[in-house]
């Protein structure tokens, strides 16, 4: 079966603060996938994959972790831009745009710390 192939490791594992950088207990492209599993400000959690083939020439990858959701309140969509490089996860930061990370409700935005990486798991 290919689940035997298969082993999970556990690369990070806590509740850091919604602007605090990562560092992974290993390099991420030593595993072929990385789920990052995160949560919001409400405590909606999600999770993103990236994915790594050996003698790939971009080590560096850029990813998006986001989550919506509609109440009686309103609609809400949170999100932070991240870059995984080596054992770091990072919230992106351009010198255009400055740190990617903001929520958007009810038709209006605003630039805020609102996702954090809670758990990061490599698969080989």
């Amino acid at each position: 079966m290919i689940w035997d192939s298969v082993s999970p490791t556990i690369l990070y594992n806590g509740i850091p603060s919604f602007s605090a950088s990562i560092e992974l207990s290993d390099e991420w492209t030593n595993y072929r996938f990385v789920d990052i599993v995160f949560e919001d400000t409400d405590g909606v959690r999600g999770s993103v994959r990236a994915s790594y083939e050996d003698g790939e020439v971009y080590t560096e990858q850029a990813l998006c972790l986001s989550t919506a959701r509609i109440t009686s309140l309103g609609w809400f969509v949170k999100t932070r831009g991240v870059v995984i490089s080596g054992k770091t996860i990072k919230t992106q930061n351009t010198s255009e745009a400055g740190y990617s990370t903001g929520e958007i409700s009810n038709g209006s935005s605003k630039v805020k710390d609102c996702i954090r990486i809670i758990r990061v798991i490599g698969w080989k």
